[in-house]
């Protein structure tokens, strides 16, 4: 008899609990500009919704949600220990969100890093005006100013101090704070230190030793390329002309996407079947080979998009944008069903793994990539399949099983 009391009373307890949790949470993400928010959706409920101001949301008449700001930091937690005994709060759709929350720190870090570059006094304006003038002297290119310049607004800004004043403990501080506790990776790091040795050089800063800065060491990793039927499906993919022959010439030709954005009709010769690269990285020319199905197409893309200075012309710009292009070669892997992410870059490793692997040389490969030095190209050679499938595994050795 105590024993069906112990069990009426546990089971009195789990109906309450049950009882209080008839209201359910749902939790979402939402983006409005630069600012992040978690959805907070319930019925209407007073005690809720006293809750739901006490955590610091904002009701939305327009999307019927309680919003609340996201600050860079998961609320999860502080959430469910808020409503708990009021409501059940359903996260599945906020539980292990990766491309959510990398779409959430981009957003926070562009509003973050934008006031941040706001708050810069004259002195650092005028500083950064010399630094650039510096780079241009130095040849450097447009998108490597760009991105040195960004990373010294944000750091100038994050310090309020000019470069005169900055000490070593400043840029281990930015390093260590704002960069690395923001979830910079270590390309983001080591831009940051080629930056910040510009700034050393034209600004002689006495409290910094550049030397005692750390630095992530560049990881080597085996560059991603399709294999040959990947690529005869990916050529088929696009029904657009434009983008048809974009394809074509970023594999038959090797090109990097900035490239081949820049490319102009006069740079390639319809009779030998080449193409010219002006100032391809590191501000070099090269010649590289082209499809003759690229000749053939020519004629007709020429005259149904009749190009102005560019070969490939934007909808509204004079040059095809790099997110555009982007677009193009996934759009055309998604619908051919190649199940991975595929960029235009990749289709430049492709090119470089399918000429080896059909028994060119490397030093032609070399030339065709434009690499200075022939180890780069050699990496290559990890990839294709003959050169792997040619070795012979040790223990078959051993044990005298013949391939």
């Amino acid at each position: 008899m105590i024993r069906i009391d112990n069990y009426a009373q546990e089971f009195g307890s789990l109906w309450s609990m049950w009882k209080s949790y008839t209201n359910t949470i749902e939790l979402g993400y939402s983006q409005q500009h630069d600012q992040v928010f978690y959805d907070l959706r319930f019925p209407y409920d007073t005690v809720l919704i006293a809750i739901a101001k006490e955590l610091g949301a904002v009701w939305s008449a327009s999307r019927k949600v309680w919003k609340l700001p996201y600050e860079g930091v998961s609320r999860i937690p502080e959430i469910i220990h808020a409503f708990k005994g009021k409501a059940w709060v359903d996260i599945r759709a906020v539980k292990n969100p990766p491309e959510a929350y990398k779409s959430l720190n981009r957003a926070l870090l562009r509003s973050e890093g934008k006031r941040i570059q706001e708050n810069l006094n004259s002195v650092q304006i005028s500083q950064l005006q010399q630094l650039n003038e510096h780079f241009y002297r130095k040849g450097y290119a447009k998108k490597t100013i760009v991105i040195y310049t960004k990373y010294i607004k944000l750091f100038l800004g994050y310090t309020g101090k000019n470069a005169q004043e900055i000490t070593t403990a400043d840029v281990e501080k930015f390093q260590t704070q704002y960069l690395i506790g923001r979830g910079y990776n270590d390309v983001s790091l080591r831009q940051f230190f080629g930056a910040i040795k510009h700034l050393y050089f034209v600004f002689r800063m006495n409290d910094l030793e550049i030397e005692r800065i750390s630095v992530p060491k560049k990881g080597k990793r085996l560059p991603k390329s399709l294999s040959q039927d990947e690529v005869r499906r990916l050529l088929n993919g696009p029904e657009n002309l434009k983008h048809r022959l974009m394809i074509y010439i970023l594999y038959s030709a090797g090109l990097r996407a900035g490239e081949l954005l820049s490319l102009r009709l006069r740079d390639i010769n319809l009779e030998n079947c080449t193409l010219r690269v002006n100032q391809g990285k590191g501000r070099k020319d090269r010649i590289t080979i082209v499809s003759r199905a690229i000749i053939k197409m020519l004629p007709e893309y020429i005259e149904r998009y009749q190009p102005v200075e560019y070969l490939f012309n934007g909808a509204t710009e004079l040059q095809y944008s790099g997110s555009s292009l982007r677009r193009v070669v996934q759009n055309a892997a998604d619908k051919v069903g190649i199940g991975k992410q595929v960029s235009p870059h990749m289709l430049r490793h492709s090119f470089a793994t399918h000429l080896l692997e059909n028994g060119v040389s490397l030093r032609h490969v070399q030339e065709f990539l434009g690499h200075s030095k022939p180890e780069t190209t050699m990496i290559y050679t990890q990839l294709t399949n003959e050169s792997l499938l040619n070795v012979q595994n040790p223990l078959d050795r051993m044990l005298g099983i013949k391939r």
